[in-house]
């Protein structure tokens, strides 16, 4: 973790969860992160859980099922400097059966779990080459439907 210290994460779905684990992990040992996530509130409280941490916490607020949101996420990003780590996390589950399942529930799935994947990874990649930098994508993987 050293050669990461005082470097720049973006992590999705970093209000709640393993993203939240992953996002205080981070701080702790003092890497600077970008929380990406809807509930912005639950954001502002982890910043203040942490705001003793090695690390400092910035929280955005970002519909990932929104291209613009990311967009606009990154320019922030961008103006700290850019994302040396990415780490992929945020995710929705189905909790039934795909012969249950409404086709706008498959698309926002497909929105979030899929798509948002390749934007964020898109923008991070796009930031690393600009800068010569080097870093690290983390893609976090959960099934989609459950039963």
């Amino acid at each position: 973790m050293d050669q990461w210290y005082g470097k720049l994460s973006v992590v999705t779905g970093a209000s709640s969860g393993i993203g939240e684990s992953i996002t205080t992990a981070l701080l702790k040992n003092g890497v600077n992160v970008v929380g990406l996530a809807r509930r912005l509130e639950n954001m502002r409280e982890l910043k203040e859980r942490m705001k003793d941490a090695k690390g400092t916490f910035y929280p955005v607020q970002c519909d990932l099922s929104r291209e613009q949101d990311i967009l606009n996420a990154f320019k922030i990003v961008e103006k700290l400097g850019g994302p040396d780590i990415l780490v992929n996390n945020a995710a929705l589950l189905y909790s039934g059966p795909i012969s249950d399942a409404a086709t706008n529930e498959m698309k926002m799935i497909l929105d979030v779990n899929v798509l948002a994947v390749a934007m964020c990874s898109r923008e991070a990649i796009k930031s690393l080459k600009e800068r010569g930098a080097q870093g690290h994508i983390v893609n976090i993987n959960r099934c989609c439907f459950l039963r």
